[in-house]
């Protein structure tokens, strides 16, 4: 059943056709339900369409929907139900306004970023995934490092920690392995953005074209941007790998190794999915999941790659924790 999956995905890759990359700046890529930009209903966008490009000054907002929208390369802003997100600008360093609601953020390339919520500011200067608003509003830091400001008050805040957005001196920790409805899609919609990152890391590397600088690829078969990054590829907290076209066989292996489940307190563990066929880190991130053993003992076929991806890189600049958020979708 493998072996007919691979082929199929083949010849389904075969046939694909190239898509233009989107313009530069901030695009909705995503969404589900209800979504506006500006008050025009973008229910039911799809990155094939033509790019809904956001603008400076553009307010996405969701009722019973969620949007996911791509800021800046490595850069992803998912907003939750009853959210309201303003786009600020893009450039020199992306800076938004959290109007009401929850948004998670997944930074995979080091790029500045600003969010203000009313007079507090966040600041996000590293790599990793982010919380911001609920009730009470909160930043919590699943992986990475935040500053939050209010009032000449500063607060840093670190993997496994929350912070106040009404009074940053208020901090916490939280259980990171605990989740909500916002997370879990957030989760799944980082799980189809890693798979597709599979096969366009592949075709790069099979065809030897070139790849200088992490950025958006489309892929075709998936129908949506995958992030490509450079080097050794880029592990997510999520619990998925972004490859590069350099590392994407070395990674996609079956070596030994720990699994794990979660966000733990030394940080995500990893270990190879034999469901996936690929190295990861935790699949869930919430209680009641336990990850298969791991018995695979040999590589997985690769997966023919699609018909060359557009790009789109580098233009640009790029409740309680876990507790509260939309409904599951």
């Amino acid at each position: 059943m493998r072996t007919i999956a691979v082929l199929g995905l083949s010849a389904a890759c075969a046939l694909a056709q190239i898509t233009p990359a989107p313009p530069a700046g901030a695009v909705l890529h995503h969404v589900q339900g209800k979504v506006f930009v500006d008050d025009i209903d973008r229910s039911g966008v799809s990155p094939g369409d033509s790019p809904a490009v956001l603008a400076p000054g553009s307010v996405i907002r969701t009722s019973l929907g969620l949007a996911e929208v791509l800021l800046a390369p490595g850069m992803i802003l998912r907003s939750g139900e009853n959210t309201a997100v303003k786009l600020v600008q893009t450039t020199p360093a992306v800076h938004l306004q959290l109007v009401e609601g929850a948004v998670t953020i997944e930074i995979a390339q080091a790029a500045p970023l600003v969010v203000d919520y009313q007079d507090a500011k966040v600041e996000i200067r590293r790599p990793g995934i982010y919380r911001l608003g609920g009730d009470p509003p909160e930043a919590l830091v699943y992986e990475g490092e935040a500053e939050v400001t209010k009032a000449g008050v500063r607060k840093k805040v670190k993997r496994g920690g929350a912070a106040s957005l009404a009074s940053p001196s208020e901090a916490r920790k939280f259980d990171a392995s605990k989740s909500d409805s916002l997370m879990r899609w957030s989760s799944r919609r980082a799980q189809s953005m890693g798979l597709a990152n599979i096969a366009a890391a592949r075709y790069y590397s099979d065809n030897g074209l070139p790849w200088s600088m992490g950025g958006w690829v489309f892929n075709r078969y998936f129908g949506m941007y995958t992030y490509l990054p450079v080097g050794s590829g880029y592990r997510s907290p999520w619990g998925f790998y972004y490859c590069s076209p350099s590392s994407v066989y070395a990674i996609n292996r079956a070596p030994g190794g720990n699994s794990g489940s979660g966000f733990s307190a030394s940080g995500p563990r990893y270990g190879y999915d034999s469901n996936n066929g690929y190295n990861t880190v935790s699949q869930r991130t919430y209680d009641t999941y336990t990850p298969p053993p791991s018995t695979a003992s040999s590589a997985p076929a690769a997966t023919a790659a699609p018909s060359e991806p557009s790009t789109r890189s580098g233009e640009g600049a790029a409740g309680r924790g876990g507790e509260g958020g939309g409904r599951s979708q």
